[in-house]
């Protein structure tokens, strides 16, 4: 028996019992149909609830929002509906704090074997309890988003790292209402949640902005070298500024280095093809493009080879220009 019917099963035998065909003993009875107090609709809502496969949502996204019935109809109807689902989530975390205080513990100390300074979140997972700091849950969670496979963004199962065992979906909705609480809010993974951890939900709408996150944390695991490879990549892509290439590497990073990362993410939506979602290219083209021409607008030689006779070798010298007439900043 799936343990949340259970929930609904208790719930209505004690709040509807005149409603339900079954007595405490599991006997079947017949419903007294000439009560005054029966209601034949709050009687079809119970029976649905009561033997239904189904979790309850699925009951008020196909019933109670589709409903062919009148307004008090639909009311009686999602009255019943929070009812049970009050008391599921009630019941649910009764357990919960039960398991917690009577389930053996897994470990004392977090994933680097250091105390918990702060009050641990606990998960209760094949009758043992877990552990966790609340950052290194959120670290754990944030992983699961940051995986691509031959540029395709890949959601990776959330794991309990003491098993290698994905997290059942009770626990993921436990861990993101204790995330939540905390202030270790996740976007990908509230977004997750509200697309009712179904990955290929999640996919369908937000596949460029998986991928741009996976670009991301690529991005930072470049060494200093491929991020200045990268830079000189942007102006060869932006031959117009190609200029600034030839001052020296400290002045190249400082005035160019915050631009590294939006040009590895726009060169990458380029190589895949993204120009059918036009708005994440416009915007790391036009932040690239905005610096560029701003430095260009302000310090329109810089970079420039100036050519002149030298006085101690009557020979023609080149110097880069190196000026900078302000402090750029943008």
């Amino acid at each position: 028996m799936n343990r949340f019917s259970s929930y609904n099963k208790i719930f209505f035998l004690y709040k509807y019992g005149m409603y339900v065909h079954y007595d405490n003993n599991g006997e079947f009875v017949f419903v007294n149909t000439s009560n005054i107090h029966f209601n034949v609709f709050d009687y079809l809502t119970v029976q649905y609830l009561y033997n239904s496969p189904n979790d309850n949502v699925h009951f008020f996204n196909n019933h109670i929002m589709k409903s062919v019935f009148d307004t008090n109809v639909r009311k009686r109807q999602e009255k019943i509906y929070r009812e049970a689902q009050r008391f599921k989530l009630a019941f649910s975390r009764f357990v919960h704090m039960v398991k917690l205080k009577v389930k053996k513990k897994h470990n004392y100390v977090n994933l680097v074997f250091q105390p918990f300074h702060k009050k641990p979140i606990c998960i209760c997972d094949n009758n043992r309890v877990y552990s966790f700091e609340d950052l290194e849950l959120y670290h754990m969670v944030e992983s699961c988003f940051n995986y691509e496979t031959y540029d395709i963004p890949t959601i990776l199962h959330l794991k309990n790292p003491y098993t290698n065992l994905p997290f059942k979906l009770h626990h993921l909705i436990y861990i993101y209402f204790e995330l939540l609480q905390r202030g270790k809010n996740s976007l990908f993974f509230t977004l997750y949640f509200k697309h009712n951890f179904s990955k290929d939900a999640l996919m369908a709408r937000y596949e460029v902005h998986l991928y741009v996150n996976c670009l991301k944390h690529k991005y930072h695991q470049l060494s200093d070298t491929r991020k200045l490879h990268n830079l000189h990549r942007m102006f060869r892509a932006f031959p117009k500024y190609s200029a600034f290439v030839n001052i020296r590497v400290e002045l190249f990073q400082k005035l160019f280095g915050n631009l590294s990362e939006p040009f590895f993410i726009y060169r990458n939506l380029k190589h895949i093809g993204a120009d059918d979602d036009s708005a994440f290219l416009n915007l790391y083209e036009k932040k690239i493009r905005n610096r560029l021409s701003f430095v260009l607008r302000k310090n329109p030689m810089l970079g420039r080879k100036i050519l002149s006779k030298s006085k101690e070798t009557n020979r023609y010298v080149y110097h880069v220009n190196e000026d900078i007439s302000q402090i750029i900043s943008m």
